[in-house]
Parts: C-alpha cells; sequence; structure tokens
C-alpha cells in the first residue's frame, strides 16, 4: 500500500536508517483519533522479475513511535491468481530497532513491565548473564524494544554510560499507563553458543533504572524466545523480576542472603537522606562486611529511588558508572543520597548492600541519616532476599536485630545495642526556638564531683582531681546545619564556647540541606524532641547514669528548664529521672540535694529612673555586679566554695564602645563591684535585641556541693549605661532548691500558744517567705559618681521580707508607733511612708518584722531570743513587756487568795486571833523580865 507523499514504499529499501526518512501506511497517516489500520489493511512487499526468489528470513526496521508500529507482521508467499498465499506469522516485533524473523529458539531474550507508571520508563544500563552470579556475560547482540522517546535509543542501555538512557516512547511521551505492553531487550546472533541453554538462556539480570520513581518499574517480566512467541523465563518461580529499585545496578535475581537492605516504618510519604552505612556479621558490631561500590565485581550499594543532586558538570567529573547511591559507603559523612519513601504508591524507600556472591548473616548495623527531621526516620526495619522475596523473619535474627527504633539524625546510630549501653538526655519541656547547649556530662558518681587521685611527682605527690564521666560515640536527634557549628560533637567536646543546636532550631537559607533549599522548616521542639546522649559502646553498658551536668545557651527561648535522662532497654527508650530547674550560661547539676542551691528571682523592673540616671524609652536587660549569701540575719557569716549559675546571658556578645568587655556570670563574683553579670531577658542568641527585652523568670544564684541555709543576702545591682546594659529590679524573691525544685525560701514560725483561745489571740503556725521590694535603692544626691560607677549595695534579710508579718496582740496596737518612718529597718527596706507596725487593720495587729520592739524576739523557730538590756528599759518595751506580764500576775495572786479562803476551816479566824494574842502576851513577858533584869 503506497503512503503519503514523500514517504513513498522506496524509503522502506534505501538503506537510509533515520526515522523521518520512511515509508508511512495511508490508513495510518489519514487516521482520525482513535481510528487504526485494521488487520491485512496495511502491507509493503517487494516485487520481483523472473524466478520467484525462496525467502527464508527478514529483517525491519519499524518506527520508534509504538502508536506507529506493529507488533504482528504476516508473511505471504508468492502472488498466484489474484490472491496472496499464506507463508508465515511472526509475533512480538518491536520498534526503533532492526529485527530479524523468523528467530532461532532462545536466541532472544527481553524484560516486560508488569505495572503501569505516571511517567516514561527509563533505564541507564541492563545486563543478562549465563551464571547466577551475573559473573559470565551473554554474547552481544543487537538491542530491541517496544521503542524509544527521540534520542533515547536502546543502544544507551548497553553503552557503560550511566548518564544515558533507553526511554520507553509511552503514549507520545506522556506515560505508560499499561502494562505488559513496553519491553526491552536483545536479539542475539543466529548462531550464538548461549541458545544451546534453552530455557536456562539467562540465569542473572542486572538493571540500572532510572533514580526517579515515577520513571522505574517495581515489578518486570523476563521473557524467552521459543521459536514461535515468547514464554516466561525460569530465572524465577514465576518469571518476574521483584522490587528492582533504581538509581545503580540492582541484581533482583539473587541467591539466598546475598543481598540486605534498611526499610523505613513510616505511613506518610517522605524523604529520608542517607548518609553512610555499614553492615556487621556481629550483633557488637565488630566485624564490618565490605562496602558496597557501583563498578566490577564484588559488593555493590542497593536504592530503591532516589533525588538526583549531583547534576550538570558535577555529575560528569565523576564519571560515567558513577552513582550516586554510592555516598552511602564512600567514608564521607558529609554526602548521602536522598531516597524517596512513597508507601501510598506502593513505592517503600529502602538501602542497602548486594554481596553478590557471599552469603552473609548481618547482625548489626551503623547508620548515619540526615540531621533534619525531614530527613530522618525514627525507625527502621532490616530485611534480607530469601532467594524470592524480601522478608524480616527470619529464626536466626532477634527482634532487636530486625526492628531499629529511637534512631535519631546525628552522629552514628548503632542498632542492635544492649540495655544501658545508649543513655541521652532529652527535653522535657517545649523549647519556642529550637534546643541548644554548649555542654553535657553523663557521671557515674551521684553528686558529679571529681575524684582525687595522687600522682606522683619528684619526691612528693600531687592532688589531681579527675572528673569521673561516661565517655563513647555522640548520638542526638539531629542538628541545624552546618554540622561543624551546630553538630552534636560540640556539645561533648570539653569546650564551652561550642554548641549544640537541634534540628528544631532555625536554619539560615544558605545552610539548608540539599533538596530543601526552598522549604523553611518549623522552628521550636516539643517535649522529647530533641535529645543528645552517648552510645557507650557494646561491652560498656551500665545500670544508671547517676549524675548530668548541663551547660545550655543563655537564651531562654532556646533552654528547657526540665531535661530527662533516658535508657535504651535494647528495643526502646525508656525515661530513668528528671531534670528540673535548669538555667543557662552556666554549669547546673542534676540531682542536687535540698539546699545546696539558692537563688534571686527576677519579679518587676524598677520603672522610675534615678534622680541622675539616664531616661529610657526601652527596656533594658537586669544586671548584677556583685552578688553574697550568708547564713546569718546579719549577713556577717558569708557562704563560700559555690559557684554561681544563672537563668542565662548572652551568647553572642560584640562590645560596643560603652559596654563592658563580657557579662558573663563569674563577674559578679570577683573582687570588682562593677564588672557585670547581665541577664539575657529574651533578647535573642545571635545578638540581642533590647526591643524584645522581657526579665520575667530571669535569676541568679549559687550552688554548693553540702547544703546550705541562707537567712540574708547583699547584692550589687549593675547600673551600667549602654543600651544592653542595665535596668535596677524592684523586686526579687529568694528561692531555694528542695531536691526537686525551685521554691520560695521560707522559714517556720510558731506563735506563742495564748491560755485561752479567741479568735483574736490564737494564730496558726506558719511559713513566712522571702520576697524583697523596693529594691534598686538610688545614690544620693550629693553622689559626685556618674550612674555607672555606682556600687549600691543592698541587704536583705529573711525579717526584711514582704512577707515577713506577725500577728501581734492587741496591746501593740494602744502602746506601738504604727509609722514606717518611726522604725529605722523598716524605713530602709520598705520606705518612709505607710504604716509597718501594725499594717493597717489594728484588730488584725499584722506587724512586719522590721519593727523595733521585734528586733531582739525571736521570730522563727530556729531563733533564741536574746533581748538586749537597752531595749528592756525602754519605755516602749517596758510598756507593752508590762501589758503584757502584769495581768497576769494580778490574776495569779487573786486566784491564791480565793484558794485560801476557800480551803481554810470555818473556826480558822478564831484560832488565829487566839495564836496572835498568845504571841503577844509570851512577848510581853519576855520583854518585862528582860527589863527588870
Amino acid at each position: 500500500m503506497q503512503g503519503p507523499r514523500n514517504q513513498e514504499v522506496r524509503y522502506a529499501f534505501d538503506q537510509d536508517l533515520r526515522q523521518d526518512v520512511g515509508w508511512t501506511s495511508s490508513c495510518t497517516s489519514s487516521r482520525m483519533e482513535g481510528i487504526t489500520c485494521v488487520p491485512a489493511e496495511a502491507w509493503l512487499g517487494i516485487y520481483t522479475r523472473g524466478q520467484q526468489p525462496n525467502i527464508t528470513c527478514f529483517r525491519i526496521l519499524q518506527t520508534l513511535d509504538m502508536v506507529f508500529a506493529t507488533c504482528a507482521w504476516k508473511m505471504m508467499g508468492v502472488y498466484i491468481n489474484g490472491r496472496w498465499q499464506y507463508d508465515s506469522f511472526h509475533r512480538e516485533i518491536g520498534g526503533g530497532t532492526w529485527n530479524r524473523r523468523p528467530a532461532p529458539p532462545w536466541t532472544l531474550w527481553r524484560i516486560r513491565n508488569n505495572e503501569n507508571i505516571t511517567a516514561q520508563w527509563k533505564m541507564a544500563e541492563v545486563r543478562a548473564y549465563q551464571d547466577p552470579l551475573c559473573l559470565v556475560s551473554m554474547t552481544p547482540g543487537n538491542p530491541i524494544a517496544s521503542g524509544y522517546f527521540q534520542g533515547d535509543e536502546p543502544a544507551q542501555a548497553l553503552d557503560d554510560d550511566a548518564t544515558t538512557m533507553w526511554t520507553a516512547n509511552c503514549r507520545n511521551g506522556l506515560s505508560c499507563n499499561e502494562s505488559r505492553k513496553y519491553w526491552f531487550g536483545m536479539e542475539l546472533p543466529w548462531n550464538a553458543p548461549d541458545a544451546q541453554a534453552k530455557e536456562l538462556l539467562v540465569r542473572c539480570f542486572r538493571i540500572w533504572q532510572s533514580e526517579k520513581n515515577n520513571e522505574q518499574m517495581v515489578s518486570t517480566q523476563v521473557q524467552l524466545w521459543n521459536g514461535e512467541i515468547y514464554v516466561l523465563s525460569p530465572i524465577t518461580n514465576t518469571g518476574s523480576l521483584h522490587e528492582i529499585g533504581g538509581g545503580v545496578w540492582s541484581r533482583p535475581a539473587s541467591s539466598f542472603m546475598t543481598r540486605w537492605r534498611l526499610m523505613p516504618i513510616a505511613e506518610e510519604d517522605r524523604d529520608w537522606r542517607v548518609l553512610e552505612l555499614e553492615f556487621y556479621a556481629d550483633s557488637k558490631c565488630r566485624q564490618r562486611l565490605p562496602s558496597g561500590g557501583t563498578e566490577g565485581g564484588g559488593e555493590s550499594v542497593l536504592a530503591s529511588s532516589f533525588t538526583p543532586l549531583v547534576v550538570g558538570f558535577r555529575r560528569a567529573e565523576k564519571g560515567k558508572m558513577w552513582s550516586e547511591a554510592q555516598h552511602i559507603s564512600d567514608l564521607d559523612p558529609t554526602t548521602g543520597v536522598l531516597v524517596r519513601h512513597a508507601p501510598s504508591l506502593e513505592r517503600p524507600a529502602y538501602s542497602g548492600i548486594d554481596y553478590l556472591s557471599g552469603s552473609v548473616w548481618v547482625r548489626c548495623i551503623k547508620l548515619l541519616q540526615g540531621s533534619m527531621p525531614m530527613e530522618y526516620v525514627p525507625s527502621l526495619r532490616l530485611q534480607l532476599w530469601d532467594g524470592v522475596e524480601w522478608r524480616s523473619e527470619e529464626p536466626e535474627l532477634s527482634s532487636m536485630e530486625i526492628n531499629l527504633n529511637g534512631l535519631g539524625g546525628g552522629g552514628w546510630q548503632r542498632r542492635p545495642a544492649a540495655p544501658g549501653s545508649l543513655w541521652r538526655l532529652e527535653n522535657a519541656l517545649e523549647v519556642p526556638e529550637g534546643w541548644a547547649l554548649y555542654e553535657v556530662e553523663f557521671s557515674g558518681e551521684s553528686t558529679c564531683t571529681p575524684k582525687l587521685s595522687l600522682r606522683q611527682k619528684g619526691h612528693g605527690t600531687v592532688d589531681r582531681r579527675i572528673r569521673i564521666k561516661r565517655m563513647g560515640d555522640v548520638i542526638a536527634s539531629g542538628y541545624a546545619p552546618p554540622m561543624a557549628i551546630n553538630g552534636p560533637e560540640n556539645a561533648l567536646d570539653g569546650n564551652t564556647s561550642t554548641y549544640w543546636m537541634s534540628q528544631c532550631c532555625e536554619v539560615d537559607s544558605s545552610e539548608r540541606p540539599l533538596g530543601f533549599e526552598l522549604l523553611r522548616t518549623p522552628v521550636g521542639c516539643l517535649a522529647g524532641e530533641a535529645w543528645i546522649g552517648l552510645d557507650l559502646g557494646a561491652d560498656n553498658e551500665v545500670d544508671e547514669v547517676k549524675c548530668v551536668r548541663v551547660f545550655q545557651v543563655g537564651f531562654e527561648r532556646m533552654q528547657s528548664s526540665s531535661a530527662q535522662v533516658s535508657k535504651w532497654d535494647g528495643q526502646a527508650w525508656r525515661a530513668q529521672w528528671r531534670l528540673d530547674g535548669l538555667g543557662g550560661s552556666a554549669w547546673n547539676r542534676r540531682p542536687a540535694g535540698g539546699n545546696t542551691m539558692w537563688r534571686l528571682l527576677y519579679l518587676s523592673r524598677k520603672d522610675e529612673p534615678c534622680p541622675n540616671q539616664l531616661s529610657r524609652i526601652v527596656e533594658r536587660p537586669w544586671g548584677v555586679a556583685d552578688l553574697k549569701l550568708f547564713s546569718d540575719d546579719a549577713c556577717e557569716e558569708q557562704l563560700t566554695g559555690g559557684v554561681p549559675i544563672t537563668s542565662g546571658g548572652f551568647d553572642h556578645f560584640t562590645p560596643s564602645a560603652v559596654d563592658q568587655p563580657s557579662y558573663e556570670a563569674g563577674r559578679m563574683v570577683d573582687a570588682d563591684l562593677l564588672t557585670t553579670w547581665t541577664a539575657n531577658c529574651n533578647t535573642g542568641f545571635y545578638w540581642s535585641d533590647t526591643d524584645l527585652t522581657n526579665c520575667t523568670s530571669s535569676w541568679v544564684g549559687m550552688q554548693w556541693h553540702q547544703a546550705q541555709e541562707v537567712r540574708c543576702v547583699t547584692i550589687v545591682q549593675s547600673r551600667w549605661e549602654s543600651a544592653r546594659c542595665c535596668d535596677a529590679a524592684d523586686a526579687l524573691e529568694l528561692q531555694r532548691w528542695n531536691g526537686f525544685r525551685w521554691v520560695e525560701a521560707s522559714w517556720f514560725r510558731r506563735p506563742p500558744i495564748p491560755a485561752v483561745k479567741t479568735p483574736y489571740n490564737f494564730r496558726e503556725p506558719i511559713h513566712l517567705g522571702a520576697e524583697f521590694r523596693n529594691m534598686g535603692i538610688c545614690p544620693s544626691r550629693t553622689s559626685e559618681k556618674r550612674m555607672s560607677q555606682e556600687t549600691l549595695e543592698e541587704k536583705r534579710s529573711r525579717r526584711d521580707s514582704e512577707k515577713c508579718i506577725v500577728q501581734l496582740t492587741g496591746a501593740v496596737t494602744l502602746l506601738a508607733e504604727p509609722q514606717c518612718i518611726a522604725h529605722q529597718r523598716c524605713t530602709t527596706t520598705f520606705g518612709s511612708s505607710g504604716t509597718c507596725c501594725p499594717i493597717g487593720d489594728l484588730v488584725e495587729s499584722e506587724n512586719r518584722c522590721c519593727c523595733g520592739f521585734l528586733g531582739s524576739e525571736a521570730i522563727f523557730a530556729d531563733e533564741i531570743s536574746y533581748t538586749d538590756t537597752r531595749d528592756k528599759l525602754s519605755f516602749e518595751f517596758s510598756a507593752i513587756w508590762m501589758s503584757n506580764v502584769l495581768p497576769w500576775i494580778g490574776l495569779t495572786i487573786t486566784i491564791a487568795f480565793y484558794l485560801t479562803a476557800m480551803l481554810m476551816p470555818p473556826d480558822m479566824e478564831r484560832r488565829a486571833k487566839a495564836s496572835c494574842t498568845y504571841s503577844c502576851r509570851t512577848r510581853w513577858t519576855v520583854c518585862s523580865v528582860f527589863a527588870s533584869t
């Protein structure tokens, strides 16, 4: 049948193989959409003059487009009496390459799609082998295919170049949405010795598909030509190859236990970045199995599909047969592969190693994942190839060796891990801007105290204190890139100037992971999302971590005031104990015994500036230039040996011309009363934005190894004049650590019990708290110092607390001077205005502990009353004392006389008079005798 113009039949015999120069049937060129050539409507032949030729074979090169090619051809014999005589029928003729018919049995093989995909099927390389180990190649032949996309001819799947591909031409280049229609194969020479193997022609396949999951087949059929039709190969029980993968060589038909892989346990579609993967033959990860490559014999890596990130010139530099999947075994933790996990499409992700001829046991794995939440998975499953399919059920493998849980994205993750060989510290509370810390230590000593070691030096010994801490490989939930600056190793390097920033911290747009450059990840860690810890090693299991020291950053919104120590029990993380009341910019030790830590909590700011102080429209952070704690009420017995602890200070600080060189915590406990510690007050991590200043919950204190009792404090609040520092506090609260949490410091008062209880004289025992008001005193108006040079020491004891209020008897209402100005201590603490002794209601008679007449009285249960003689002689004290004591003396005498009168006999008066008369007469007689003498 003659085709359209310029596509005449002669072009089918001109030896010109160009696809645009050929014959096209008229029914093809003129058909409407949905109309094709009916059987026997289109035909092509050759006319010969003279003797009829004996044609035993023909070769045909159809178009590469499957729409215009036919898969079956009839061949007729000589034309006799106006009719074509049937000669033979030939099936499954492809397009785009030469096809020979008839083809001798077992000289053709092909792989055919078992499913449909949404894009074009692409293969970079295909190899068939005569042996089951893929070692003996088959005789080279001519590639054949169902068709191909323009420029991606079948020969490119055999050119030893993974950058070129054969692309099936499906539906005009849109998608391969029909199963078992598209195929690729090989036509061996007609006399190839390989055909002698018959059904065992192909014993092994290696396939390198596209790395994109929508351009690869999960399952394909292997078919062999038996001389008439294609039949299924016995290469597998079903004749099909399953879970082929892409982006690297895959050997889907392999022997038992020669392939192992890891598969994420996640129901949602996501990405999984694998940086490094190591398999081990023993459960302690000591006998490492060989790593996989991509070229030559030996082991090779496995991958399902991944996002190509090495492209362009960078890819060209790697070599023709290089695969990005090779990053998982290149011993470079900075490179990896971003595998696509799509369970919704029944295309789960996996990564593993093919050991080719070696049947091995994988009993332990070490994995290095991506650091961000969208890159790593917390749970994986180990699977082995049993010769037919992938499976996890294996009697020789325990659940701990198959189900790999509790994984993170920072540091090498080892599984299985024995109970007690992994320990971690995790945030127990939500951290709004991501958890970050400078250092963390896990210790086997309950107090984290260094042990004393005596080391010989010369003729004597030298004391050397060694801090006992657990050492091992660092593991973490992840980190915010880059690793060199924010990696988890920084938290255990002994350097308090380097820090770890968890994966839920802010990531600079220039540091976002490859493949996620345009994705802004959520900031903030929910409870338990961020953690950092140690892998102590396979033989270093410990039952208990008894103490933890942590040095958090100063920015409060990147701290966790509560953390939790968790232990690996072999299958999951189990919480052990909790760390509460943590701060930043200093070492915090937990557990800490009761009363081993004391602190001053910021309550409110002094809003009114002093007369000689600059007035500012923005709030500045709180600063402390000096802090001393005392064990007595007079602030004379200072507690020494403690270390400062704080809520947090500045992390990144560049001083201006008017700033101090530093504002770290150690500057408030030195001998200089001008050097200052400054609270961060939520101003930021990388910089200090005073517009965000909020000092609520800021605090500063001291920590000791032994319990202490603090009854008095002296503080010098910094008045430094710069944009960063400092505004004084108006109210502070003294708090103590009770062994579990911070509580307000309080002292027990047991009021005297009256003889007769009434609603007005009976007082319940109470605890009196320690809240100090009227702080931030101003310097004298006559002072010649600049405000920044003032060192105003403020002293507060427990009697100066806003909550130290006692109820006394009503006599105080009448005899005491109520005005605060009449009591010197009250004036210093609360100012000269108002009433203090008593306060307000005269009936209740509530008096501040600073009242003058209470100076020598025992207010708290731990005090002994030592009344000064001079105080006793004062009119006020004497009047109050007599009003309290004389009524009771009079009452006692009255009762005594009354009882005497009631208990004497009735004739007592007569007997008394008689006795008195007798006594008088006797005395008169004796006196007369002596007088006469």
